[in-house]
């Protein structure tokens, strides 16, 4: 109300301080999460990553803390493994282009490519 009232440019600003908040927020997370290295705090950085408050680094970092604590645990690796992503994409490119190797990507194996 207070934003309607003074006019336009106080939009801004309350703009600029939420996006500062949610800044902050997904920052103190992230520190908080490295700090805990638990499934729950993984879960909760995630959720940021999958909002685009934070990139895959922190998850990525995170992740592999789990794994270095409990190598054993499969679903830790699963997570882990889950957020590197794909390791080829699909390729459309033959092997050979006028009898040389395609140079546009490294064939893994037929039909997938990095």
């Amino acid at each position: 109300v207070i934003a309607l009232i003074v006019g336009p440019s106080s939009t801004s600003i309350v703009t600029n301080g939420w996006t500062q908040a949610r800044r902050l927020h997904a920052y103190y997370t992230v520190q908080w999460a490295r700090r805990e290295k638990t499934n729950a705090a993984l879960t909760r950085v995630e959720e940021l990553m999958r909002w685009k408050e934070v990139s895959a680094d922190p998850v990525l970092d995170i992740s592999a803390s789990l794994v270095e604590n409990a190598p054993d645990d499969l679903g830790r690796w699963k997570k882990l493994v889950s957020t590197l992503g794909p390791v080829g994409t699909e390729c459309n490119c033959s092997a050979r282009v006028n009898g040389k190797q395609c140079t546009l990507c490294k064939r893994l194996r037929k039909g997938l490519c990095m």
